[in-house]
């Protein structure tokens, strides 16, 4: 959780109430005149507190709530960018329809998926093996699982990687 600030010249950052919601962020981009979106809710929720004089022009999310990017952990504690699990999907060009990484401990990682097609080629599950040795440690475990189970967050979004360790 935050504080977040958010200067005001980017973007206009509000509370709004959203039927039972009542904390639902509506976000105004100022540099979208293309196709602006206006007081946009993408369904994330927190606090916000408004720009003042004494805050420099910034808004602030105290408290954000909604879609998280958690970070991968190797076993000497070190933090990894979650973007290798979407370099993975890209690199690999898996046919997936919705996928989710969920690191366990720091030797085991789930890759949970759903495909469009068929069941995963023993090439594919190895591309995404060499990707995580690679980037975290060379005898982490990745466990296969071809499911429709996935880990939302408390505002039912899917959510791409999930750190339990």
């Amino acid at each position: 959780d935050g504080p977040y600030r958010i200067p005001d010249f980017n973007a206009n950052i509000e509370t709004v109430e959203m039927g039972s919601i009542t904390d639902a962020l509506a976000i105004t981009s100022l540099h979208n005149y293309g196709k602006p979106l206006i007081r946009y809710v993408n369904g994330d929720t927190g606090i916000v507190k408004p720009a003042s004089l004494e805050s420099g022009g910034f808004s602030t999310i105290e408290k954000l709530h909604g879609r998280s990017a958690d970070f991968f952990k190797r076993a000497n504690g070190e933090i990894v960018s979650p973007i290798i699990g979407t370099y993975s999907i890209q690199f690999t060009r898996i046919p997936v329809k919705k996928w989710q990484y969920v690191q366990k401990t720091v030797k085991d990682i789930e890759f949970r998926y759903q495909l469009l097609n068929e069941e995963l080629t023993s090439a594919e599950r190895q591309s995404i093996v060499d990707i995580f040795t690679r980037h975290l440690d060379s005898d982490v475990n990745i466990h296969f699982i071809n499911t429709s189970d996935f880990i939302l967050t408390p505002n039912g979004k899917h959510r791409l990687v999930v750190i339990q360790c």
